[in-house]
């Protein structure tokens, strides 16, 4: 160094924040360089306090299904999920995985598609009800999502083969609230289902 002035080497946080020159840095004085980091110390305490109180007020900390329900539903993304449906309605892992991707598509004929989808397998596929709860039992949002998609749209006969398939199951006990719950969901939808073509 020619002017004797030892070197001060800024720390990675300072030049994030306030970059300085590097004549300054090595010609700043003890004083300097503690105004310096008081300066950097203040910028990131306000920094952190914004996180914090954004964080703590929710924003921040939505899930996942949240975060994507809020996502609007493009023409592009509903016919690509509508679709897309036809390959994934014969299964629940399937089902399950279609529909946490194009969750925010969820209405109109996407959800009439889902609601045949559902009806199908709980009346003719009873024998994949394992693999329901499985599923169930590790993603309830799902159990829920199913069961609300028992509706009016389906045929009488679907709707019977499911109160009857969901009775075989009300005795055990480890299965037996969302075969109850399949069971509501489908009486109900066979009542209004009858109201309506009245």
């Amino acid at each position: 160094m020619a002017d004797g002035a030892p070197l001060i080497r800024p720390t990675a946080l300072s030049l994030i924040i306030t970059p300085m020159p590097p004549s300054l840095v090595r010609n700043s004085s003890v004083t300097d360089r503690m105004n310096m980091m008081n300066c950097t110390r203040l910028v990131c305490t306000r920094f952190l306090t914004f996180l914090i109180l954004l964080f703590g007020f929710g924003f921040g900390c939505m899930s996942v299904s949240q975060a994507t329900a809020q996502v609007s539903c493009s023409t592009e993304m509903n016919n690509r999920a509508n679709y897309l449906l036809i390959n994934a309605r014969g299964n629940w892992p399937s089902l399950l995985k279609h529909q946490r991707i194009f969750s925010s598509c969820d209405d109109g004929e996407l959800g009439e598609g889902y609601s045949d989808a559902v009806v199908h397998l709980f009346a003719m596929r009873w024998d994949q009800f394992g693999k329901f709860i499985a599923l169930a039992n590790t993603h309830p949002a799902f159990q829920h999502w199913a069961v609300r998609h028992i509706d009016a749209t389906a045929s009488n006969e679907d709707l019977n083969q499911i109160i009857i398939n969901a009775t075989t199951c009300i005795d055990d006990a480890t299965v037996a609230s969302v075969c109850k719950s399949i069971r509501q969901a489908a009486e109900n939808a066979l009542m209004e289902s009858v109201q309506m073509r009245r």
